[in-house]
């Protein structure tokens, strides 16, 4: 299961070149964040998400990676932040 890691709502949920199914939650405030290389979109644009919910399913990677996971990104103004201080530990 891939989570949201704040409240917001989905701004892309779609597969895009070099990142596969890709799904982007805007928080507001010009934060954002992408989850990509998952196997199933589980919202749509415009749908509304709370913290933790379940957005998405993990994939596969790529075909000659044998793990599954999920590319994980928060960006503000458009630029990649740190988010261990947006994940739960």
């Amino acid at each position: 299961k891939v989570k949201a890691v704040a409240a917001g709502r989905v701004a892309h949920a779609d597969w895009l070149r070099g990142f596969g199914n890709l799904i982007i939650v805007d928080h507001g405030d010009t934060y954002m964040s992408l989850y990509a290389n998952n196997e199933t979109l589980l919202k749509r644009v415009g749908d509304t998400v709370a913290t933790d919910d379940v957005i998405a399913v993990v994939g596969s990677g790529p075909i000659m990676v044998k793990e599954s996971g999920v590319y994980f990104e928060i960006r503000h103004e458009g630029s990649p932040l740190d988010p261990t201080k947006w994940l739960k530990r």
